[in-house]
Protein backbone atom coordinates (compact mmCIF):
# COMPACT_ATOMS: atom_id res chain seq x y z
CA UNK A 1 0.00 0.00 0.00
CA UNK A 2 1.29 3.47 -0.90
CA UNK A 3 2.62 5.44 2.04
CA UNK A 4 0.98 8.81 2.86
CA UNK A 5 2.52 11.93 1.37
CA UNK A 6 5.31 12.84 3.78
CA UNK A 7 4.72 16.60 3.51
CA UNK A 8 0.92 16.43 3.85
CA UNK A 9 0.78 18.71 6.89
CA UNK A 10 2.86 21.37 5.15
CA UNK A 11 0.73 20.96 2.01
CA UNK A 12 -2.44 21.56 4.02
CA UNK A 13 -0.98 24.78 5.41
CA UNK A 14 -0.15 25.88 1.85
CA UNK A 15 -3.68 25.03 0.75
CA UNK A 16 -5.14 27.12 3.57
CA UNK A 17 -2.85 30.06 2.84
CA UNK A 18 -3.35 30.15 -0.92
CA UNK A 19 -7.12 30.24 -0.44
CA UNK A 20 -6.73 33.02 2.12
CA UNK A 21 -4.60 35.01 -0.33
CA UNK A 22 -7.19 34.36 -3.05
CA UNK A 23 -9.96 35.71 -0.84
CA UNK A 24 -7.83 38.76 -0.09
CA UNK A 25 -7.19 39.72 -3.71
CA UNK A 26 -10.82 39.06 -4.67
CA UNK A 27 -12.07 41.26 -1.79
CA UNK A 28 -10.51 44.26 -3.54
CA UNK A 29 -10.90 43.06 -7.14
CA UNK A 30 -13.56 45.66 -8.00
CA UNK A 31 -11.76 48.49 -6.20
CA UNK A 32 -9.54 51.01 -8.00
CA UNK A 33 -5.97 49.66 -8.14
CA UNK A 34 -2.76 51.37 -7.10
CA UNK A 35 -0.54 50.32 -10.03
CA UNK A 36 3.21 50.79 -10.34
CA UNK A 37 5.48 49.98 -13.29
CA UNK A 38 8.59 47.85 -12.76
CA UNK A 39 9.23 48.05 -16.50
CA UNK A 40 7.53 49.33 -19.64
CA UNK A 41 4.89 46.55 -19.49
CA UNK A 42 5.75 44.99 -16.11
CA UNK A 43 3.12 45.98 -13.55
CA UNK A 44 2.73 45.50 -9.82
CA UNK A 45 -0.38 46.41 -7.83
CA UNK A 46 -1.13 46.97 -4.18
CA UNK A 47 -2.96 43.62 -4.28
CA UNK A 48 0.25 41.82 -5.38
CA UNK A 49 2.05 43.30 -2.39
CA UNK A 50 -0.77 42.48 0.03
CA UNK A 51 -1.01 38.87 -1.19
CA UNK A 52 2.77 38.44 -0.96
CA UNK A 53 2.92 39.94 2.53
CA UNK A 54 0.16 37.62 3.75
CA UNK A 55 1.87 34.51 2.36
CA UNK A 56 5.34 35.41 3.63
CA UNK A 57 4.00 36.19 7.10
CA UNK A 58 2.03 32.93 7.26
CA UNK A 59 5.05 30.87 6.19
CA UNK A 60 7.53 32.53 8.55
CA UNK A 61 5.10 32.40 11.49
CA UNK A 62 4.78 28.63 11.06
CA UNK A 63 8.22 27.81 9.62
CA UNK A 64 10.68 30.55 10.68
CA UNK A 65 13.74 28.70 9.33
CA UNK A 66 12.33 28.10 5.85
CA UNK A 67 13.56 30.22 2.94
CA UNK A 68 11.28 32.03 0.52
CA UNK A 69 11.74 33.19 -3.08
CA UNK A 70 8.98 35.60 -4.06
CA UNK A 71 8.48 37.80 -7.11
CA UNK A 72 8.23 41.17 -5.40
CA UNK A 73 10.27 40.66 -2.23
CA UNK A 74 13.04 38.51 -3.70
CA UNK A 75 14.77 36.14 -1.27
CA UNK A 76 13.92 35.75 2.38
CA UNK A 77 16.70 33.43 3.45
CA UNK A 78 16.32 30.82 6.15
CA UNK A 79 18.70 28.20 7.48
CA UNK A 80 16.96 25.04 6.28
CA UNK A 81 16.80 23.20 2.95
CA UNK A 82 13.06 23.93 2.76
CA UNK A 83 12.12 26.64 0.24
CA UNK A 84 8.84 28.25 -0.79
CA UNK A 85 8.58 29.84 -4.25
CA UNK A 86 5.73 32.35 -4.51
CA UNK A 87 4.03 34.40 -7.18
CA UNK A 88 1.43 36.47 -5.29
CA UNK A 89 -0.47 37.25 -8.51
CA UNK A 90 0.56 35.65 -11.79
CA UNK A 91 -1.23 37.63 -14.47
CA UNK A 92 -1.08 41.04 -12.80
CA UNK A 93 -2.01 42.89 -15.99
CA UNK A 94 -5.13 40.73 -16.34
CA UNK A 95 -5.97 41.34 -12.67
CA UNK A 96 -5.50 45.10 -13.02
CA UNK A 97 -7.96 45.12 -15.96
CA UNK A 98 -10.46 42.77 -14.26
CA UNK A 99 -9.80 39.94 -16.72
CA UNK A 100 -10.31 36.79 -14.61
CA UNK A 101 -7.29 34.80 -15.87
CA UNK A 102 -4.86 35.31 -13.00
CA UNK A 103 -3.75 33.13 -10.14
CA UNK A 104 -1.57 32.69 -7.07
CA UNK A 105 1.24 30.17 -7.36
CA UNK A 106 3.11 28.41 -4.55
CA UNK A 107 5.84 25.83 -4.99
CA UNK A 108 7.51 24.01 -2.10
CA UNK A 109 10.98 22.49 -2.47
CA UNK A 110 13.02 20.33 -0.12
CA UNK A 111 16.68 19.73 -1.04
CA UNK A 112 15.95 21.12 -4.55
CA UNK A 113 13.10 18.65 -5.22
CA UNK A 114 9.67 20.25 -5.71
CA UNK A 115 7.45 18.38 -3.26
CA UNK A 116 4.19 20.12 -4.07
CA UNK A 117 2.78 22.91 -6.19
CA UNK A 118 -0.41 24.88 -5.60
CA UNK A 119 -2.04 27.21 -8.13
CA UNK A 120 -5.32 28.96 -7.36
CA UNK A 121 -7.35 31.08 -9.77
CA UNK A 122 -9.92 32.61 -7.40
CA UNK A 123 -11.97 34.54 -9.97
CA UNK A 124 -12.84 31.30 -11.79
CA UNK A 125 -12.73 29.03 -8.74
CA UNK A 126 -10.04 26.71 -10.09
CA UNK A 127 -7.61 25.11 -7.67
CA UNK A 128 -4.79 23.07 -9.19
CA UNK A 129 -2.21 21.15 -7.22
CA UNK A 130 0.31 18.36 -7.51
CA UNK A 131 2.30 16.32 -5.00
CA UNK A 132 5.58 14.66 -5.93
CA UNK A 133 4.80 11.06 -7.01
CA UNK A 134 1.13 11.51 -5.98
CA UNK A 135 -0.40 12.95 -9.16
CA UNK A 136 -1.97 16.21 -10.30
CA UNK A 137 -5.47 17.53 -9.54
CA UNK A 138 -8.01 20.20 -10.41
CA UNK A 139 -10.54 20.91 -7.64
CA UNK A 140 -9.48 17.59 -6.05
CA UNK A 141 -10.15 15.55 -9.22
CA UNK A 142 -7.19 13.84 -10.97
CA UNK A 143 -6.03 15.28 -14.27
CA UNK A 144 -3.72 14.18 -17.07
CA UNK A 145 -2.13 15.66 -20.17
CA UNK A 146 -3.78 15.31 -23.57
CA UNK A 147 -3.29 12.45 -26.00
CA UNK A 148 -2.76 14.65 -29.06
CA UNK A 149 0.07 13.27 -31.20
CA UNK A 150 0.98 15.89 -33.81
CA UNK A 151 1.75 19.59 -34.00
CA UNK A 152 -0.91 19.93 -36.70
CA UNK A 153 -3.57 18.92 -34.19
CA UNK A 154 -2.02 20.67 -31.19
CA UNK A 155 -3.76 23.49 -29.31
CA UNK A 156 -0.84 25.54 -27.97
CA UNK A 157 -0.28 28.44 -25.60
CA UNK A 158 2.58 30.85 -25.01
CA UNK A 159 3.50 34.19 -23.50
CA UNK A 160 5.89 37.07 -24.08
CA UNK A 161 8.58 38.49 -21.79
CA UNK A 162 8.30 41.83 -20.02
CA UNK A 163 11.36 42.95 -22.00
CA UNK A 164 9.42 42.65 -25.28
CA UNK A 165 9.36 46.41 -25.87
CA UNK A 166 12.99 47.06 -24.96
CA UNK A 167 15.10 44.23 -26.39
CA UNK A 168 15.06 41.51 -29.04
CA UNK A 169 17.21 39.24 -26.87
CA UNK A 170 14.25 37.04 -25.95
CA UNK A 171 12.08 37.57 -29.01
CA UNK A 172 9.27 35.00 -29.14
CA UNK A 173 7.77 36.32 -32.38
CA UNK A 174 9.43 33.84 -34.80
CA UNK A 175 8.18 30.86 -32.76
CA UNK A 176 4.76 32.44 -32.33
CA UNK A 177 4.52 32.95 -36.09
CA UNK A 178 5.66 29.40 -36.89
CA UNK A 179 3.38 27.62 -34.43
CA UNK A 180 0.42 29.86 -35.38
CA UNK A 181 0.70 28.69 -38.97
CA UNK A 182 1.51 25.02 -38.25
CA UNK A 183 -0.53 24.10 -35.16
CA UNK A 184 -4.28 23.89 -34.65
CA UNK A 185 -4.23 27.24 -32.82
CA UNK A 186 -2.14 29.31 -30.40
CA UNK A 187 -3.48 31.28 -27.44
CA UNK A 188 -1.93 33.81 -25.07
CA UNK A 189 -3.67 33.95 -21.67
CA UNK A 190 -1.19 36.18 -19.83
CA UNK A 191 -0.41 33.79 -16.95
CA UNK A 192 2.41 31.27 -17.23
CA UNK A 193 1.21 29.33 -14.19
CA UNK A 194 -2.29 28.90 -15.64
CA UNK A 195 -0.82 27.93 -19.02
CA UNK A 196 1.02 25.09 -17.29
CA UNK A 197 -2.13 24.08 -15.39
CA UNK A 198 -4.06 23.83 -18.63
CA UNK A 199 -1.35 21.69 -20.23
CA UNK A 200 -1.51 19.39 -17.20
CA UNK A 201 -5.29 19.30 -17.53
CA UNK A 202 -5.22 18.36 -21.23
CA UNK A 203 -6.86 21.62 -22.30
CA UNK A 204 -3.74 22.80 -24.09
CA UNK A 205 -1.49 20.26 -25.78
CA UNK A 206 1.69 22.27 -25.35
CA UNK A 207 3.26 25.44 -24.02
CA UNK A 208 6.48 27.30 -24.63
CA UNK A 209 7.87 30.57 -23.35
CA UNK A 210 11.16 32.40 -23.04
CA UNK A 211 12.65 34.28 -20.09
CA UNK A 212 10.55 32.88 -17.24
CA UNK A 213 11.47 33.20 -13.57
CA UNK A 214 11.18 30.33 -11.03
CA UNK A 215 8.03 31.77 -9.43
CA UNK A 216 6.39 31.55 -12.87
CA UNK A 217 7.00 27.85 -13.41
CA UNK A 218 8.00 25.82 -10.30
CA UNK A 219 4.48 24.83 -9.22
CA UNK A 220 3.18 24.40 -12.77
CA UNK A 221 6.17 22.34 -13.84
CA UNK A 222 5.37 19.75 -11.17
CA UNK A 223 1.71 19.72 -12.25
CA UNK A 224 2.63 18.88 -15.86
CA UNK A 225 5.07 16.17 -14.82
CA UNK A 226 2.65 14.60 -12.35
CA UNK A 227 -0.07 14.67 -15.03
CA UNK A 228 2.15 12.56 -17.31
CA UNK A 229 3.76 15.33 -19.32
CA UNK A 230 7.27 16.48 -20.09
CA UNK A 231 8.94 19.78 -19.18
CA UNK A 232 12.38 21.07 -20.15
CA UNK A 233 14.34 24.13 -21.17
CA UNK A 234 14.68 24.83 -24.90
CA UNK A 235 17.95 22.87 -24.86
CA UNK A 236 16.14 19.80 -23.54
CA UNK A 237 17.78 20.02 -20.10
CA UNK A 238 16.08 20.19 -16.72
CA UNK A 239 14.70 23.66 -16.11
CA UNK A 240 17.14 25.53 -13.83
CA UNK A 241 16.15 27.58 -10.79
CA UNK A 242 16.93 30.79 -12.65
CA UNK A 243 15.56 32.76 -15.60
CA UNK A 244 14.85 30.12 -18.24
CA UNK A 245 12.98 29.05 -21.34
CA UNK A 246 10.27 26.40 -21.02
CA UNK A 247 8.69 23.70 -23.16
CA UNK A 248 5.82 21.73 -21.60
CA UNK A 249 3.61 19.17 -23.32
CA UNK A 250 2.58 15.56 -23.56
CA UNK A 251 5.33 13.21 -24.71
CA UNK A 252 4.78 13.08 -28.52
CA UNK A 253 4.06 16.80 -28.99
CA UNK A 254 6.95 17.72 -26.70
CA UNK A 255 9.46 16.01 -29.00
CA UNK A 256 8.10 17.83 -32.04
CA UNK A 257 8.05 21.19 -30.26
CA UNK A 258 11.62 20.74 -29.03
CA UNK A 259 12.87 19.90 -32.55
CA UNK A 260 11.13 22.95 -34.03
CA UNK A 261 12.30 25.32 -31.28
CA UNK A 262 15.90 24.15 -31.51
CA UNK A 263 15.83 24.53 -35.28
CA UNK A 264 14.40 28.06 -35.22
CA UNK A 265 16.19 29.51 -32.20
Amino acid sequence: MKQPFIFETTFQFGLEWIKEAGNLIMSVFEHPRNIEKKGVIDLVTDADKASESLLINRILDKFPKHSILSEEAGYTTGSSEHQWIIDPIDGTTNYSRKLPFFCISIGYKVANQTQFGLIYAPAIQQLYYAKHQFGAYRNHQPIQVSKTETIQDAFLTTGFPYTLHSTEEHNNMPLFSYFSSHALAVRRLGSAALDLCYVADGIFDGYWEVSLQPWDFVAGELLVKEAGGKVSSFSGEEVPMSKSSIIASNQPVFLQMKEIIQRLC
